[in-house]
């Protein structure tokens, strides 16, 4: 008679440690992971804050993999600085903490790869398309999910890591996948992936009137206009304060729902309401201090509560547009042009360009649309006589720079990230490098302080594409704010078309050639 093999949760419990105390695992304050952690479906997404446990947890869950399964899994991250991290700091405590871990787990000699039995265990950074393709698993963790890679590679083709190390479990006849990260904005990242999912909530009992809810932020905490001192948790129905015991044996006693049912994704929303070492009165003092600041605002969504969110003015209105246009009184685009600037994003498929004429303080659009030959291009510029214009450095660097060396008046544009990232113009070679989140804040300025001009018969997906991009504050690893923009509504060909085409306005003074130089 073949032994029943043990849950998840209880291995975890009988070999695990804690990488930050070093004792031994327990689920003890932390109920709520043991249905995730013992989760046997094949796809499963955590929507999360910061200090729930889902990391320590996920671990857990790669050990039993390799050793009860024997068979390989990745752990992947957006770097190879943060995977680096990760494996010294969290995961080969772990793995020295436990007695029983440290006597199975090898490492082979080379970065980011152990073995156990047959099983092999790899933790990279998911920057390296050779490796990620290089790697046949059958578990798949993808964690900090929203950070992950999504750009250009040495080819200059686009790929997404995501896409990538999902590829590697499709030659396996069983497979499973777990993705999790604290969320940043709606429809983006792991909140598009939980919003698809069954959407599991966890249900607890109030202690006082015994009526079922889901902690909810601020409905759940009590006295969150007050001082933060004498903030509690509560019940969002009766509104009766409880006691910690009260609500830690709630928690204990709670349990996982969905109304979804025909989801094929599992899908768990973890805040710190559930947490056991986060207090009402800590929340409420971040909540409070958060006011009137839209990074820490982000942060609180974010990180305290495991929610998606969008600032006000993160996304560029409708109604901007409409006021745009609006100030054309009524025109449609040219059908020529003189002294234009231009700028043309290279897609996969098709050029866009925009092209566009000062007009005093302003900037009156005269044309947006594609084209598809490099040669409609060239006449498209001809035809409206631009006299500067800025290109997509990538993915076609060789016809970009052709462009540039027949036609005068061009310059390639490489985008540069982070907040440190300076502009820079080499004049010799025609090549900008601009700080993509400052560029394209000048942009969207140029929107909301009313300076463009543009016609009613813009094309639709032109509205779209600029409305695609997300403005979002952010805290960097040493807690300074960082602006990103990312795509949320499908493509945005048109919004880096137009923000080249800003750049071109601005190349057309001798002084601006000079103060980017």
């Amino acid at each position: 008679m073949s032994l029943k093999r043990e849950s998840i949760s209880e291995y975890a419990q009988q070999f695990g440690s804690n990488p930050d105390s070093g004792k031994p695992y327990s689920l003890k304050g932390y109920e709520y992971l043991q249905t995730p952690l013992d989760c046997m479906e094949p796809r499963v997404v955590i929507q999360k804050s910061a200090q729930v446990g889902a990391t320590v947890m996920a671990m857990l869950r790669t050990m039993w993999y390799l050793e009860r399964m024997q068979k390989s899994a990745m752990y992947l991250f957006p770097t190879h600085r943060t995977a680096e991290k990760f494996r010294r700091g969290r995961f080969n405590v772990m793995v020295q903490r436990s007695p029983h871990f440290r006597d199975l787990l090898r490492p082979t000699g080379a970065p980011g790869h152990s073995q156990l039995g047959v099983a092999q265990f790899y933790c990279h950074g998911a920057r390296s398309r050779a490796e990620l393709m290089s790697v046949p698993v059958s578990y798949l963790t993808l964690d900090e999910r929203d950070e992950l890679y999504h750009a250009t590679g040495m080819d200059h083709s686009p790929w997404s890591a995501v896409d990538l190390a999902r590829q590697r479990l499709a030659g396996q006849a069983e497979s499973w996948e777990l993705s999790l990260s604290t969320p940043t904005i709606p429809g983006y990242g792991i909140a598009a992936e939980y919003a698809r999912s069954d959407q599991r909530e966890f249900v607890i009992q109030c202690p006082r009137c015994s009526m079922s809810l889901v902690p909810h932020w601020p409905e759940s905490v009590l006295g969150i206009d007050g001082s933060p001192d004498r903030a509690c948790y509560g019940c969002s129905q009766c509104g009766q304060p409880w006691s910690d015991e009260a609500r830690r044996f709630a928690i204990q006693h709670g349990h996982w729902h969905s109304s979804l049912t025909d989801r094929e994704t599992t899908g768990f929303h973890m805040t710190q309401l559930l947490s056991p070492v986060v207090t009402a009165k800590r929340m409420v003092k971040q909540w409070q201090e958060a006011q009137g600041n839209p990074a820490a605002l982000q942060v609180f969504h974010n990180s305290v509560l495991g929610l998606p969110y969008l600032s006000e003015g993160a996304r560029l209105e409708m109604s901007v547009m409409d006021d745009a246009m609006a100030r054309s009184s009524g025109a449609c685009m040219a059908t020529c042009g003189h002294g234009t600037a231009a700028g043309i994003d290279v897609g996969p498929q098709f050029l866009h360009v925009v092209i566009t004429q000062p007009a005093g303080t302003m900037c009156r659009i005269l044309f947006a649309g594609v084209v598809l030959e490099w040669n409609e291009l060239e006449k498209l510029l001809s035809t409206y006589g631009v006299q500067s214009y800025v290109i997509d450095a990538q993915p076609e660097t060789h016809l970009s720079r052709s462009l540039v060396q027949r036609r005068p008046g061009g310059w390639m544009c490489y985008y540069r990230l982070g907040q440190a990232a300076q502009q820079h113009a080499d004049v010799a070679q025609h090549i900008l490098r601009m700080p993509r989140s400052e560029t394209l804040d000048q942009l969207y300025r140029l929107w909301n302080t009313w300076k463009v001009i543009a016609p009613v018969n813009l094309p639709a997906a032109f509205v779209e594409q600029l409305r695609s991009l997300v403005r979002v504050v952010r805290q960097d690893r040493h807690g300074q704010p960082r602006v990103d923009y990312l795509e949320t509504g499908g493509p945005d060909h048109y919004a880096h078309a137009m923000n080249y085409c800003v750049l071109a306005m601005g190349m057309m003074t001798p002084e601006r050639r000079m103060e980017i130089g």
